[in-house]
Formats: C-alpha cells, structure tokens, sequence
C-alpha cells in the first residue's frame, strides 16, 4: 500500500489548473511596504481554516500534504525555508496526524540583492491539503507588488499578524537537555529528555518529530521517570530520512516549558557516536 501522503501529493499536482481554496482561506502579505538593496523582510502566508478543516505541518505524520510554495523571484533575490508554527494534534480517516486546526501563518524571510527595479514582483505558488472527513488538494498562486526604496518601511497594518506569528515559531529550549540512547539505523528510538532545574511541572506533552525520523501513528510512548527525566519511545518510521546525524523536534507541553512561559520548543540532539554508551535510569 503506497503512502498516502505520496498519493495525495499527486492528487495535488493533478489538480493545479483548478485552483481552489475549499476547507481553507489562504493570503500572502508583507511586513514592508517598501524595499531596499540588500535588505531582509519576511513574507507570510496566512492560512484560515473553516471550520472542521486542517491543514499539515512539515512533517504530516502518517497522512498528509504538507504545505509548499514555489517561489519566483526577481534575480538575486534570496528566499530562506518556510518557518512553521508548533503544530497540533489532528485526525484524518481515524489516523492520527501533525496539522493545524487553528488559523495560523507560516513564515520565510527573503532577501534583496544591491540592485533593485523600481516595482519589485513576487509571486508565490502555493499548494496545500485541507481535509476534513474528505481531503481537498489546492494549488494558487499569490502575488505582491512592493516598492523599492531607499530604505525598507515596514507595514503598519501588518505589524501585529506579523508579531503573534514570530510567537508561534517554536525557539530553541537553551534550558533543557536531550540524549538520544539509540543509533541513527536502529529500528526503534530511544530519547531522554531532561528539564531544566525548577521546571517539573509542565503537565502533559507532545512530541513531533520535525524530519519524519518518527510517525504519528503510532503515538510515541512518553514516561516520566523517577529523577524527573522523560524517556521518549517509538519505531523508527516506515519512510524515516536514512543516514541522519541527530534527531530534532518540537515538543509542546501543557504548561510553561521555560521561564519566560512558553508552551513549545525544539531541540535538535545528536545521535552517539560509534561506541558510546549512555545511561540508563530505571522509570
């Protein structure tokens, strides 16, 4: 049985002379509203779901379409990967998945070269997935026309959006530690992750596995051990990325994970290195 994801994915394609924006309203804005050489300002793509309807993370789990966007630039321009909010917890058919439910805006940062026209064009081909109790693949592409200018102006009527969406971009838990007990081939997957002194009680958590390493379906197994250290369990996935270095994620937990009160990070741990060992405490 293919991946329905592969499958899905050429449902998509199949269907890009028929744009629609069925279970979904999608939008591209700017946080400028002019440009000047050499500068760097971020786009974003606002996705609003109609209700009962999600869309996928970068990493949909079991099912799914992730969202993509095929940019065209004017020359020189530079465009970094999209940046995604944490993702939530979703079901498709009875399977469980990475998604949003709730409206969110996926953000990249661009950057202009030395020389610019008078009008700068972008234009954004956008695919993506919204399902509900049925799937609805769309492809449509967004244009904006920008000024170049002698200084880059940000946008005032876009300054807020472009505020709450940087909050939802998970950061790096400095404060927290992880140790991936198993070995980049191994069939299941083994990490220990270790809270920061002071954070113990941060209630249920999630686990997203950002390149695929793990599925959603099944569910990894999360045990909180005796010295306050959470041992994190699951088969490696069926289409996992091979000849990985380290295993990065997203979790997101009840209460704060940090001191400055956010419910969400990512953390990226290495895989030991041939012959090491790690430490094993009983639950």
């Amino acid at each position: 049985m293919l991946r329905l994801t592969i499958i899905l994915g050429i449902l998509t394609l199949s269907t890009a002379a028929e744009p629609s924006t069925k279970g979904v309203d999608l939008k591209l804005i700017s946080s400028v509203k002019g440009i000047s050489p050499n500068a760097t300002f971020t786009l974003g793509v606002e996705i609003r779901h109609h209700p009962g309807f999600h869309t996928y993370w970068k990493n949909p789990g079991a099912v799914g379409y992730p969202t993509r966007i095929h940019w065209k630039l004017p020359q020189g321009f530079t465009v970094g990967p999209l940046r995604w909010p944490a993702p939530e917890m979703s079901d498709m058919a009875g399977n469980p998945v990475f998604g949003y439910k709730s409206d969110v805006t996926l953000l990249v940062d661009l950057t202009a070269p030395g020389k610019l026209d008078p009008t700068v064009e972008i234009d954004a081909a956008i695919s993506w997935m919204a399902c509900s109790r049925e799937c609805h693949p769309g492809t449509e592409t967004f244009s904006l026309s920008l000024p170049s200018s002698a200084q880059t102006t940000p946008d005032p009527a876009t300054k807020a959006a472009f505020l709450e969406a940087e909050r939802q971009i998970p950061q790096e838990l400095k404060a927290w530690d992880a140790i991936v007990e198993s070995k980049n081939d191994d069939e299941r997957i083994s990490l220990l992750l270790i809270p920061p002194a002071g954070i113990q009680d941060f209630g249920a958590i999630r686990f997203f596995s950002s390149d695929g390493q793990i599925s959603s379906d099944p569910a990894p197994r999360i045990t909180k051990l005796k010295d306050g250290r959470i041992r994190i369990t699951a088969p490696r996935a069926r289409f996992s990325p091979e000849n990985v270095s380290s295993l990065p994620f997203v979790i997101v937990a009840e209460k704060p994970l940090n001191p400055d009160g956010s419910h969400f990070g990512t953390l990226d741990p290495c895989y030991p290195t041939q012959g090491a060992t790690q430490n094993d405490p009983t639950p």
